[in-house]
């Protein structure tokens, strides 16, 4: 009896199985039917006032950063002319007042204050070599 009873339980589950598999086998074609019969999809609804303030925000970092990123080449190409300048003996005092607005400008910009203490340092020592230039009469 026990060996029927195993038989039977084994037979059930091949039926539960069958069962199933037809189930989600129906389910999967008449889903692959209906999206044949479907007609053109409907226009979707307009954006929303959350998704557009999203996109602007995004756009707008993406904006300021690439500001950013273009402030520090041209502060970086400035401290490169400047350092020639130094090297050949012949500092330009506009070129180190130009870097000095760029530094007080573009702390502004940037959160990051690590940064923030780089355009300090670099703001203070424009500012002591302007005043060099001054005193020597430049």
């Amino acid at each position: 009896m026990k060996i029927e009873n195993s038989a039977n339980i084994i037979a059930q589950k091949k039926i539960e199985l069958k069962r199933k598999k037809d189930i989600s086998g129906k389910s999967f074609d008449s889903f692959i039917e209906n999206a044949e019969e479907a007609s053109e999809a409907s226009e979707t609804e307009g954006i929303s006032s959350l998704d557009q303030a999203i996109i602007i925000s995004q756009k707008q970092e993406q904006e300021a950063k690439r500001k950013a990123k273009e402030n520090g080449k041209n502060m970086i190409s400035t401290m490169e002319r400047i350092r020639l300048e130094i090297a050949n003996g012949n500092l330009n005092s506009d070129d180190v007042r130009e870097l000095e607005k760029m530094a007080r400008n573009n702390k502004e910009a940037f959160f990051d204050l690590k940064l923030h203490d780089i355009l300090d340092e670099i703001e203070l020592r424009a500012a002591v070599e302007i005043a060099k230039s001054e005193k020597r009469g430049d």
